[in-house]
């Protein structure tokens, strides 16, 4: 990515449980609620949305219709990329445009 890229903000994507939801409203997508090995909020693009939603089942053991997906405006320059294509992992907080139900991504109708 070039310097001018990385000034400009993008779009990406954090998948939750529902249960988070009013949290991640109310105090964006904090790392300190991370429950991984490393405190990062975890992201990941457009192309790789469904990857994210089987992920978070399986590691929340939880069906999908408990599963959300969040759009984020981030700033490049604070993020991590991973080893993996189009995951993304930050220790910045930020905050969500929206919450879609993962089911209208796993149906095709976004």
């Amino acid at each position: 990515m070039t310097d001018i890229a990385l000034s400009q903000p993008g779009v990406l994507y954090h998948v939750t449980i529902g249960s988070n939801l009013d949290s991640i409203w109310s105090d964006g997508i904090d790392p300190h609620y991370s429950k991984g090995k490393f405190e990062a909020s975890w992201y990941v693009t457009k192309e790789h949305i469904l990857w994210a939603v089987l992920h978070v089942a399986h590691r929340h053991d939880c069906k999908l219709d408990d599963i959300f997906v969040c759009s984020a405006v981030i700033q490049w320059s604070s993020m991590r990329r991973t080893n993996k294509q189009g995951r993304f992992c930050t220790q910045k907080c930020f905050q969500i445009e929206q919450a879609s139900p993962a089911l209208w991504y796993v149906n095709g109708e976004t």
